[in-house]
């Protein structure tokens, strides 16, 4: 049987694979979809906090309409600086902007977008 010659697929270790598609050192580690998955439900659960409720309404009341194109309802409120479990700047009234859905949607997958570019660097 032919040895693998592919390389480690677990962020941009260039160990050779051995077996299946990651190196020895690398082969227990979770996947980024897990990862991500906790992040998710520990992002979920800050989102259900009635704090989290009470300044969401505030922001909404004080700046009902979308502070990026200033001509929608804002009906969504989002963190200017992506807080990433920080909790001090994610209850921080002032990194917080009232947003449309196209407008807080466009935001959040540009981040994501330039997130996923900067960890292929």
């Amino acid at each position: 049987m032919k040895a693998s010659s592919r390389c480690c697929t677990f962020g941009s270790c260039q160990r050779k694979a051995v077996k299946g598609s990651r190196c020895p050192l690398h082969a227990g580690a979770p996947t980024t979809a897990v990862v991500r998955s906790q992040a998710s439900i520990e992002s979920h659960r800050f989102y259900q906090t009635v704090r989290w409720a009470k300044l969401r309404k505030t922001k909404l009341i004080d700046c009902p309409i979308c502070e990026y194109c200033r001509v929608a309802i804002a009906s969504e409120v989002d963190h200017h600086v992506p807080h990433k479990g920080d909790m001090s700047l994610a209850l921080d009234y002032d990194n917080l902007r009232s947003a449309c859905k196209p407008c807080h949607s466009r935001k959040t997958l540009s981040e994501h977008h330039n997130f996923n570019e900067n960890r292929t660097r």
